[in-house]
C-alpha cells in the first residue's frame, strides 16, 4: 500500500503542531508502508528527510517532495499562493489513500481525489471557520479579506466530499459537524495524537512540568488549561506557561530546554502573536 501525505509543514520547516504530527505520522506509517509526504516550502535534501524507526526491520519507505510557490504567483495573495502549490501537488499524487492535514493541503487532496479517483483522509488540527472560538478570530475576514474566503471555500468543499475526517480531539469532532453540517457525522472520527511513549516519563504531581499555562492570542483567544503533559525521564522539565500551541508542541518534540527562550512576536499582516520557542525536551501526550 501506498499514501501520500499532504501537509504545509514538514521538516525541517515545521512550526506547529500540524507539523510534528505529519512528522511522526510519516515515521510510523512508513515502518509498514510507504509513503511519500508532498510538502510546502521547496525541495528537501537527503538530510531532511527524517529517520524510519528501526529502519533495518522496516517493511515501508519515505520519500519527501517539496513545492515552491509558481514564480508567476509570487505577488499574489496567500491564499493563491497555496493554491498554486496544490495544484501542483494534486497533479502528482500517485498512492491509494490520499492524507491532508489541515486547510492548506485540503483543496490539493480534493483535487487529487477527483482527478486520480484517489480515496481522501483529512486530518483536522484546526478549521479555518472554528465555530468555538470564532468571536475571537473577526480579524481575519478583516485582514486577509478575499483570502479568507478561498481558504473557507477550499476546507469546506474538501471536508464535505473527504471519505474520512479525523478529528484530534473531541473538542474538534464538534466543531467540524457545527461549521459543515452537511458532513455526514458518521465519517468524523476522534483519534488522538500520540508520541513513542518509550521516550517519556509520566512526571510527579508536584512536577513543575504540570504547570497551568493560559494561551492569549489573537487568533485563538483564550484558552483552558493544557492537561496531559509527559516531561522527559532525565533533565529539567520546560516552563510551558505562556506559550501558544504550536510553540508548546514545538518546545515538546525536540531536544533542549524551553524555560527563558520565549519570544512573542507580532506578525505584520497577521495580528497574531507568533512564539518562538528553542526546541524543548518534553512532550505533549
Amino acid at each position: 500500500m501506498k499514501v501520500d501525505i499532504l501537509t504545509r509543514e514538514y521538516p525541517p520547516h515545521v512550526y506547529g503542531g500540524a507539523g510534528v504530527h505529519a512528522e511522526e505520522l510519516s515515521k510510523v506509517l512508513a515502518e509498514r508502508i510507504d509513503v511519500t509526504v508532498r510538502a510546502f516550502d521547496g525541495k528537501r535534501t537527503e538530510a531532511d528527510i527524517p529517520a524510519i524507526p528501526n529502519a533495518a526491520d522496516a517493511k515501508g519507505s519515505l520519500k519527501v517532495v517539496g513545492y515552491d510557490t509558481p514564480s508567476e504567483l509570487a505577488d499574489a495573495n496567500p491564499a493563491l499562493k497555496t493554491f498554486g502549490v496544490d495544484l501542483q501537488i494534486a497533479n502528482d499524487v500517485d498512492a491509494d489513500i490520499i492524507h491532508a492535514h489541515t486547510w492548506y493541503a485540503c483543496l490539493a487532496g480534493y483535487m487529487a481525489k477527483m482527478l486520480h479517483g484517489t480515496p481522501l483522509v483529512i486530518t483536522a488540527h484546526e478549521l479555518v471557520p472554528a465555530p468555538s472560538r470564532e468571536p475571537f478570530r473577526r480579524w481575519k475576514r478583516e485582514q486577509l479579506g478575499g483570502g479568507y474566503n478561498l481558504s473557507s471555500w477550499a476546507e469546506k468543499d474538501a471536508y464535505e466530499h473527504a471519505d474520512r475526517v479525523i478529528a484530534v480531539s473531541g473538542g474538534m469532532r464538534k466543531d467540524i459537524l457545527t461549521a459543515y453540517p452537511n458532513l455526514d457525522p458518521n465519517k468524523v472520527v476522534v483519534v488522538y495524537n500520540g508520541i513513542t511513549m518509550s521516550d517519556f516519563a509520566t512526571p510527579a504531581p508536584d512536577d513543575p512540568g504540570w504547570k497551568v499555562f493560559e494561551r492569549y492570542n489573537i487568533d485563538r483567544g483564550p484558552h483552558h488549561p493544557s492537561e496531559g503533559f509527559a516531561v522527559p525521564a532525565q533533565g529539567p522539565a520546560p516552563d510551558f506557561q505562556g506559550y501558544s500551541g504550536g510553540a508548546v508542541r514545538r518546545c515538546a518534540r525536540h531536544p533542549g530546554d524551553c524555560r527563558g527562550s520565549q519570544e512573542r512576536v507580532r506578525q505584520a499582516g497577521r495580528g497574531a502573536w507568533q512564539h518562538r520557542v528553542d526546541r524543548g525536551n518534553a512532550a505533549e501526550a
